[in-house]
């Protein structure tokens, strides 16, 4: 029976062999890698090794020596070896000497002496009558002025209104009706329009009536030595 069954996976082994593997088909068992794997942990660990040793090289180069503790714990830093310039020195040959081209020390220069102060001569002192002489000059006694009298300023009339005249002076007046006022700065352009006839300051209305000022209210007339205003329209 145990040959049988022996026969029959063989022959089923052997059918399998040229097929895919399916999910259920027996996996073959893997064998263990455990000497693989010392190994790498090995290589690693040794990798680490040398590049922990060279950087520690290469830091102990780039800052030198470190120091060390003296006397009493405090730090000393390493010192630099300074070598002593030892360098042959040529021998000073006799004639050299006699003949003044080495020379052995150099002339010392001469010092000026400081200048001596001059002694100051006392300059010669005035009388006392001579300096009050000359600080107190004479003043002239300037006569007092009179002040200037004051300058008398022409009152001008007073202004009336024309509607505040009485009926006896209006009736030998013109219309005076103002049909046009215009006002400015310059008195040349200044200018109104009364009774149908464009006048300018200064013109003559009437009998004895005078355009004397354009303002802005109006027009001020001369009116036998009364200022009398005219309102604009």
């Amino acid at each position: 029976m145990s040959l049988i069954l022996q026969a029959l996976r063989k022959s089923e082994a052997q059918r399998q062999l040229g097929q895919a593997p399916s999910l259920l088909s027996p996996m073959p068992a893997m064998r263990a890698t455990r000497s693989n794997g010392w190994r790498w942990a090995a290589f690693v660990l040794l990798l680490a090794l040398v590049a922990s040793v060279a950087w520690w090289l290469g830091q102990r180069g780039k800052y030198g020596e470190p120091t060390t503790l003296g006397d009493g714990g405090r730090a000393i830093a390493a010192q630099p070896d300074v070598r002593p310039d030892v360098r042959p020195q040529v021998p000073t040959t006799p004639a050299l000497i006699e003949s003044g081209a080495i020379a052995t020390r150099a002339p010392v220069a001469n010092v000026a002496k400081p200048a001596q102060p001059k002694p100051v001569q006392p300059k010669p002192t005035q009388p006392i009558a001579t300096v009050a002489a000359i600080a107190s000059p004479a003043i002239a006694v300037e006569p007092p002025t009179a002040p200037p009298a004051p300058a008398i300023v022409a009152s001008e009339p007073e202004l009336r209104v024309l509607a505040d005249l009485p009926p006896s002076d209006r009736q030998n007046l013109p219309p005076l009706r103002i049909t046009m006022h215009v006002f400015a700065d310059q008195p040349t352009q200044r200018f109104a329009i009364i009774d149908g006839h464009r006048v300018g300051e200064g013109a003559l209305l009437g009998d004895g009536v005078v355009l004397s000022e354009i303002t802005r209210a109006g027009v001020i007339l001369d009116l036998h030595g009364w200022r009398v205003l005219v309102p604009r329209p």
